[in-house]
């Protein structure tokens, strides 16, 4: 199984409870028809939660047999008229494909089933300029998921780490964490804890200064 996750700012001039509507209507029975995908999710920037302004304002996550299933995917007419609906409400100029392999600190604690009431994070991450690829993959699954462990609340997490077959591709984030949680409430106790702040202080090894720019989100499954 290979997962492809796609970072998505709504096009200008759309509101935001319409960039929501056709992304979960119209848009997602144009992308059922490929048939090569398993699984969606869409997750969606809630307006209601969301204090600071992000580059993006949603999430699809997608899982496919193998690179061979998005190969082909990619060459079929429904692929192409998903891609061209994607200019009815998406900003290209800022769209972001990455392909990812899913690391799962807090295994067994898998994610939950989506579901729009409960609140999931959705961290895009950007590595130091220094660290290699696979430094950055390393230090991430290893003393700094140590940390993240140690948070209060941490209901399940997955880091999305890049595809080794597919660093060479362009992209606009070098990774992308998930985190569900219940309620804002654990999120407020999560933020003020000791083990928050630990983590902040290591974020210093692993990504640019003042780049971490979380997305509160719904989460839906689609397909």
């Amino acid at each position: 199984m290979i997962k492809t996750q796609l970072l998505v700012k709504r096009k200008a001039g759309m509101t935001k409870d319409a960039f929501a509507d056709y992304w979960l209507g119209r848009h997602v029975a144009v992308v059922a028809k490929v048939g090569e995908i398993r699984r969606q999710t869409i997750s969606i920037v809630r307006s209601d939660l969301q204090r600071a302004d992000t580059p993006w304002d949603g999430l699809a996550n997608a899982w496919w047999d193998d690179a061979a299933a998005v190969a082909s995917a990619r060459q079929s007419d429904a692929f192409r008229a998903m891609i061209d609906d994607e200019a009815n409400f998406v900003d290209f100029s800022v769209r972001c494909p990455i392909t990812v392999v899913e690391v799962n600190p807090l295994a067994p604690k898998a994610p939950p089933p989506p579901h729009p009431d409960r609140i999931k994070i959705v961290n895009p991450l950007f590595k130091l300029e220094a660290l290699s690829d696979q430094a950055f993959c390393d230090y991430w699954r290893g003393p700094h998921a140590a940390l993240n462990n140690a948070l209060p609340h941490m209901n399940a997490y997955i880091q999305n780490h890049i595809h080794p077959d597919f660093r060479n591709a362009a992209r606009s984030c070098d990774g992308i964490a998930e985190s569900w949680f219940n309620s804002m409430d654990e999120i407020r106790e999560l933020l003020l804890s000791e083990a928050n702040a630990r983590l902040r202080e290591d974020e210093a090894h692993l990504i640019q200064p003042g780049s971490l720019l979380p997305m509160v989100c719904r989460e839906y499954r689609t397909i």
